[in-house]
């Protein structure tokens, strides 16, 4: 792309300047040539160049009021006024009607060349953003399809992870003018065969629920749906909550009467709350995702309404600092059958109190994230994040309490026991952190607190499983560094003593001398005569 410029002058010589002082590898071409304004006005309606180049002294209109002529009847060109010393005020009226830029007489080069470039960029940039916004119009002309997916997958997310969807306005165009009845419809698919794969479960979902989809668009206004895996989203407006009603009952006795077709099969629908606006919309997609969990109470193959009154009494119950620190101190003591024991107990507690399913899912999550960050101050090498996220993603296909239990325990206590297998070989975590930043700054003095800021722990935790790890206290474990360092450089350079020390992190030569005898048992010098013989 090239940018298309006209020059306008009353001076010939000036026109050939200008031409010749223009970088001939610039993306410019010069389209035409005007000795007035006049002339240069007419050019500028028929050539259409993105740029003119203009004197401001010339005959007919000068570059002032050629630039004010085109800006009154609408015509989208930039200006670079060319000008001398004594037309300073013209050229400050023609920056305040939006010049892109003036030149001083005599022309220079490099500026001229500058100002060019400038007018490039912002133009290249200004077809860019012209482009996209062309060819995402476009894509909304032909098929509000893409607007409403987007807006299915946002609040699917705000749903099941909490996530804060966009203001509704960015959606609304995707959707009817008309305000009606907005509620959520989910589908979701079941089995005890644990060895399907999801892509086989979201296949039989999209089958099963064809029909069941067909009944629900015939009594809509309008409909979106959206297909997570084994969970299946549908959006609908209807006229009144009647019609929902109705349609409920229609779908409740269909699940009933087909139930044995679908085996080993089954297929649950939840239905959020109804809202008269899109706004409240995410609050019918998070009753939906929350009430569709409570199949596991015996309700897999039913339709399962929200009830707002109850809803709004829903809440996740928080671990008590008590029970953290119960769970933090199995960790640390490597127990596996005392943390089996503290997640049990508290899980009965919260089955006991006949909470939402969702929020006992929600509270389990809490104590696996507990687990994995303890963890993590011990194991090296497995990505314990992964396997939480994958984790997760079980709970969703369990169908039993039991199940999600037996997920949640077996998880903690697996990430404990390899935590174990881990120290069997080796050190943790965190030890490994503290010897790498020692052996990266071992000239400098063992600071505790900087490296417990390092390894974002505290400086009390960092120095008590130092020693119950690796058996030294960091200091002496620096000293060690720091010595065997200094044995090889004695080896292999012909460093002094004095500069040995300094060179490992000791000011003092006598002090490093009698560390090296009480470590190594004789004295540097003696040490380097062995291997010099």
């Amino acid at each position: 792309m090239k940018l298309k410029v006209l020059i306008a002058d009353d001076e010939i010589s000036i026109r050939q300047l200008i031409k010749k002082l223009i970088d001939p590898s610039a993306p410019v071409q010069i389209v035409d040539e005007a000795a007035d304004g006049n002339t240069a006005y007419e050019m500028i309606q028929e050539k259409k160049p993105d740029i003119v180049i203009t004197d401001i002294r010339m005959p007919g209109l000068n570059g002032v009021e050629l630039m004010r002529k085109t800006r009154e009847n609408g015509i989208q060109v930039e200006f670079i006024l060319v000008s001398g010393y004594r037309d300073f005020e013209y050229a400050r009226s023609a920056v305040q009607l939006g010049a892109l830029d003036y030149l001083l007489k005599p022309i220079n080069k490099e500026e001229l060349n500058r100002v060019l470039e400038k007018a490039w960029k912002e133009q290249e940039r200004s077809e860019t953003m012209r482009k996209q916004l062309e060819n995402v119009e476009e894509k909304l002309a032909k098929n509000q399809k893409i607007l409403r997916r987007e807006f299915m997958m946002r609040y699917i997310s705000y749903a099941e992870k909490g996530n804060v969807p966009k203001e509704i306005d960015h959606y609304r165009n995707g959707f009817l003018p008309e305000a009606g009845c907005y509620t959520v419809f989910l589908m979701k698919i079941d089995t005890d065969q644990t060895e399907i794969e999801n892509s086989e479960r979201q296949r039989r979902l999209e089958d099963l629920s064809e029909n069941y989809i067909h009944e629900i668009y015939r009594v809509c206004r309008e409909t979106e749906s959206f297909c997570t895996g084994s969970n299946l989203y549908i959006l609908l407006n209807t006229e009144n909550e009647d019609v929902l009603k109705t349609l409920a009952n229609t779908l409740r006795i269909r699940l009933k009467e087909e139930a044995s077709f679908m085996w080993p099969f089954s297929l649950t629908i939840s239905i959020g709350t109804t809202e008269t606006t899109l706004e409240k919309i995410g609050d019918s997609f998070a009753a939906a995702y929350c009430m569709i969990w409570e199949r596991v109470r015996r309700r897999r193959g039913e339709v399962i309404v929200s009830n707002l009154q109850i809803l709004k009494t829903k809440k996740i119950p928080m671990l008590t600092e008590e029970v953290t620190q119960k769970i933090e101190k199995s960790i640390s003591a490597f127990h596996v059958a005392q943390l089996q024991q503290i997640l049990e107990d508290e899980i009965k507690i919260w089955k006991d109190q006949r909470m939402f399913v969702y929020d006992l899912v929600k509270s389990m999550e809490q104590v696996m994230e507990i687990c994995v960050r303890e963890c993590e101050k011990y194991e090296t090498e497995e990505n314990f994040q992964k396997i939480l996220k994958e984790t997760v993603g079980q709970m969703e296909n369990s169908t039993t309490l039991e199940g999600l239990e037996g997920i949640c325990v077996n998880f903690c206590c697996g990430l404990l026991e390899k935590c174990i297998c881990q120290r069997k070989n080796g050190v943790g975590r965190a030890v490994k952190q503290i010897q790498d930043y020692l052996e990266e700054h071992y000239t400098e003095e063992a600071n505790l607190e900087k490296i417990a800021e390092k390894i974002e722990l505290t400086s009390a935790y960092i120095s008590t499983i130092f020693k119950k790890e690796t058996g030294m206290t960091i200091t002496n474990y620096l000293i060690k560094i720091r010595l065997e360092k200094a044995k090889q450089m004695i080896r292999d350079t012909n460093m002094t003593i004095t500069e040995i020390a300094y060179a490992v992190g000791y000011v003092d030569t006598r002090y490093f001398s009698k560390l090296f005898i009480k470590n190594v048992g004789i004295k540097p010098v003696e040490y380097r005569k062995f291997y010099t013989k």
